[in-house]
Parts: structure tokens; sequence; C-alpha cells
């Protein structure tokens, strides 16, 4: 990142100090809608410091696009850390519950981010895809004749919540009846990560933490000693003659991983697709003329605008942490300085650019 990039004008101090005040990524309105603060940023001061979060504010979509394109400057190592410092008391309970997570995927650097990834895409075939084909449907269908009986229905509690789970967790090998015990588990990462809880809280979701670990180890340890059908079990097994395979406790790492990652971000994506696709004029005409529970579980009636694209406007991860490696000419951030930024260009900017030119 040039050093024209962080050293504001005169003009735009005032701005960022204002900007830094109001970026709350733990509260409303941020957690309802953060896009319209930062169409403003990009606008104001496209990139500024919290003092409150000790992270540099990354808006812009060409300079998100730069740091995640040098590695060599920019690391994820802390793309999981808790952004609050853990108290000594939530540190002693993730010892004594053996919770030692790997640095695997989402917060680790090539070249380990490479083998791991290389290794997970043999386990994960397109034969996997295509067997669980039939199942997403059946379970989508039954789910909308049964909930979506009443005229109104909420989209996230009644299809978004519970479907993508069910998914990664059959993907994955969890049976039927650990699912509550895991989305249990998967609610107490998602906050004791990337929540902001007190001491207390800390100390609860600590025990969450350490329990949602030795369940995936365990699940791991089961499909070592009898391997099944399921992702889990091929992951295991994943050689690549050019990279080691992975070790018993990698695996662990990435199944513990997506227990949360493979259903969270995809609820989210669900609902943020859906809230596009019904404020669109195209699709609020379609809407009048063709929502009906039976039209839409027959799947005569394609929703237009209803693409892959929807990733690129609405992405299932508002924000993304990354820290600098060290000072150098092209990184005017001081080494260790922390850097959070939008991971995606927002719904309103074009899909050609992701900014206004």
């Amino acid at each position: 990142m040039s050093s024209s990039d962080t050293k504001l004008p005169p003009a735009a101090l005032a701005s960022a100090a204002e900007l830094a005040s109001r970026f709350d990524p733990f509260r409303d309105p941020y957690l309802g809608d953060p896009y319209p603060f930062f169409a403003e940023a990009r606008a104001a001061c496209p990139i500024f410091y919290s003092p409150a979060l000790d992270y540099w504010i990354v808006t812009r979509y060409a300079d998100v696009r730069r740091i995640f394109q040098a590695p060599k400057l920019f690391s994820a190592a802390n793309a999981l850390s808790p952004i609050s410092p853990l108290c000594p008391q939530a540190q002693s309970i993730l010892a004594q519950g053996r919770f030692s997570a790997d640095p695997v995927l989402t917060n680790a650097d090539p070249p380990a981010h490479t083998r791991v990834r290389r290794l997970a895409n043999i386990a994960f075939t397109p034969r996997r895809v295509a067997t669980m084909e039939s199942f997403i449907r059946e379970l989508t269908t039954r789910f909308m004749r049964e909930r979506f009986v009443n005229g109104r229905v909420d989209l996230i509690r009644a299809l978004a919540w519970e479907l993508p789970a069910l998914v990664v967790f059959r993907v994955l090998g969890v049976p039927d009846r650990d699912v509550p015990r895991v989305k249990s588990g998967a609610e107490s990462r998602l906050l004791f990560m990337f929540g902001h809880p007190d001491k207390e809280q800390q100390i609860d979701l600590a025990g969450g933490m350490a329990t949602f670990w030795n369940y995936a180890q365990e699940l791991v340890e089961a499909r070592s000693t009898e391997p099944r059908d399921d992702f889990t079990s091929d992951l295991i097994l994943a050689r690549d003659h050019e990279v080691p395979a992975l070790s018993r406790h990698e695996v662990t790492t990435v199944v513990f991983g997506l227990l949360l990652a493979g259903h969270d971000t995809t609820t989210s994506l669900i609902g943020n697709a859906l809230r596009r696709m019904l404020t669109a004029k195209r699709v609020r005409r379609w809407s009048r003329s063709a929502c009906s529970t039976a039209r839409m579980v027959s799947n005569t009636f394609p929703i237009p605008g209803s693409d892959e694209k929807s990733t690129s406007w609405v992405p299932p991860m508002p924000g993304y942490w990354m820290v600098t490696r060290c000072p150098s000419r092209t990184n005017s951030l001081s080494e260790g300085g922390k850097v959070f930024h939008t991971r995606r260009p927002p719904l309103w900017y074009s899909k050609a650019s992701g900014c206004p030119s």
C-alpha cells in the first residue's frame, strides 16, 4: 500500500476522526446494514484509523484487492483471532480443554494455506457435490411446504438458518442426533471470535469453544478408525505426491472451522441474496405475479437476477481483518499494524469496478 493511501490531507483529518468515532462493528446501525457507512467512508476518507479497535479501516475495493494480493506485506495470521484480548481465566479454560487449533486455511498464508487448500480440494470432489443435490432439493422443498404456509414468513428462521447447517453436517458426516450440540458450539465460537464479549462472557464462551473443539477431534478420531463416505474421511485420506498429507491435528482444525464457516456464511448469503432480489424492481414485479409457495417449490418460475454474482454485491462476510508484516516503502502502516476492510464491493457499486470511477 503506497504512502499516499494513508497520508491524509488536512481536510480529510476531521472526516477520519468523525468516521472513526462512529465505526462500531458490534452494534447497530452497522449490524443491521453496514454498507451505507462504507459508502460514506469511501467518499470522505476511504482509509482511516479506529483508536477504539486499534485497526486501520480500509473501504475501497481496489485497496482491499491490493491487500489480498500482497501476502508478503499483509498476513492473515490474525483473521480468526478474537478482537478483544482474552482474560486469563478464559485462556486457562481453553488450555484445560486442550483447545489447540492450527493455522490451516482462513488464518494461514502461502505456502501453508496453499498446501491445505490443495488437499481439501482433493477431498471435496465434484462427485460429493453432485450426490448432495437431491438431498438439498428435498430438504428445501420440505421446509417450504411445511413452513411457508401463512402468507408471511421469517426467511432466516424458516429456511436460511437450519438448511445450510444440515447440508454441511451431512457433508462432514455429523450424525443428525448431534446437530443441536454442534449448532450450540458454533454459536459459542462465533461470539467468542467475532463478537465483543466481556470477561464473564469470555469465560462462559471459552468452555463452549473447548467443547466444540473436542467434538471435532472425536469426529476425526472416529473417521480415522472407521472411514465413511463423507468429507472428513476423505480429508484424512487425501494425498498429493507433491505435498505432505495432512496430520490428524490439521484435519481436526479444518473440520472445526467448517462446523461453523460451512453454514454460518451460507445463512448470511441466502438472507442477503434474497433481500437484494426482493428489493430489485424486476423481482418486485416477479413477486406480485409469481410468489406462491407452490410455484416456488416446483421451481417453474426462475427469479431474475438470482445468479452466482450475488456474493460480489452482498457478501456473506461484510469485513475481514489482517495484520501488516513489516514496514517498507510500499507499506506505510507500522509493523504489526492491524487492517480491517470490507471484503467485497458493496451492492450499489458496479460489478465491473466495485467502486465509482
